[in-house]
């Protein structure tokens, strides 16, 4: 995780069998002492929030952990059970702007989204001798239609400055879903509010026609906005299979314009109106480019 405006780097951990995390000063090139969750789990793809000195770690056990981090050799914990059988939190996202946070659940089909407005939050703290506080705020697993991935929704990344994102499935799968978050909060209970789930296709850096295939965990997706024409561009590594290491190892990228792919009069949409009409995502969306 990277923390562009203080400048620092955080990883996940074990520390002495306990999971957790630890600082890394960029600036100083010198490492922060690690400290241990006392949810004794860690998300697979947490985030930092820079702007509100927040660590976001929704775990598989279900809860999902904020840790404030403003002083980050002295982190304060808040807990919030979201348990749902059969449905685990895989990874963290969020509109740092608006303060949307999210986590999708794996194993969900369709697509689940737990969706919480951080601005509403209620921040309680630790009451001794428990080791961590709790919080709540205004949210909803929220279905997505015809949302189908592989594992279900398990991925996730938010292009800032777009209220756009993206939702993925993991080991293998072919489809990926485009988010629209809403442009602002405080209020009421926050909803994505538009989104469409399409086929990449196949995969012309590796001859096609085999198809390219999700990434597995770690979840191989980012998101960005374009600097040149301001579109959430969202990027996907593959995972490809070495007959001679026997390893799991990237060897091309989808670049998916997610704005487009939101958009119906560049990609029309099903009956239903959240997947893609077409089977695959058309070349003026997606883009393959092979990694070295």
């Amino acid at each position: 995780m990277m923390d562009a405006v203080h400048n620092k780097a955080a990883i996940g951990l074990s520390i002495s069998g306990v999971k957790g995390f630890q600082f890394l000063n960029l600036a100083t090139n010198s490492f922060e002492p690690a400290f241990a969750s006392p949810s004794t789990d860690i998300s697979e793809d947490p985030l930092i929030d820079p702007t509100r000195n927040l660590l976001l770690s929704p775990g598989e056990r279900g809860i999902y952990e904020i840790v404030n981090v403003t002083t980050s050799t002295s982190p304060t914990f808040f807990e919030n059970p979201i348990v749902v059988p059969a449905q685990v939190p895989d990874s963290a996202g969020e509109d740092c702007s608006t303060g949307i946070a999210m986590a999708p659940r794996e194993f969900s089909l369709p697509s689940v989204v737990f969706i919480a407005d951080l601005t509403q939050a209620i921040f309680t703290p630790a009451v001794f001798p428990a080791p961590a506080g709790t919080w709540t705020a205004p949210s909803q697993n929220q279905s997505l239609t015809e949302s189908f991935l592989s594992a279900g929704a398990s991925g996730m990344a938010v292009a800032q400055g777009t209220h756009t994102g993206v939702v993925t499935g993991e080991f293998s799968g072919n489809n990926l879903t485009a988010i629209a978050l809403p442009a602002t909060s405080g209020t009421g209970i926050p909803a994505i509010t538009d989104w469409v789930t399409c086929n990449m296709g196949p995969a012309p850096v590796m001859g096609g026609p085999p198809l390219f295939e999700t990434g597995a965990d770690p979840h191989t997706v980012t998101a960005y906005q374009s600097p040149t024409s301001g579109d959430a561009i969202a990027l996907v590594a593959n995972g490809a299979f070495d007959t001679v290491t026997l390893t799991v190892t990237a060897t091309e990228l989808a670049v998916v314009d997610l704005t487009k792919m939101l958009d119906p009069t560049i990609v029309p949409r099903t009956v239903g109106g959240h997947g893609c009409a077409s089977i695959f995502l058309p070349s003026t969306v997606v883009s393959f480019v092979p990694v070295p």
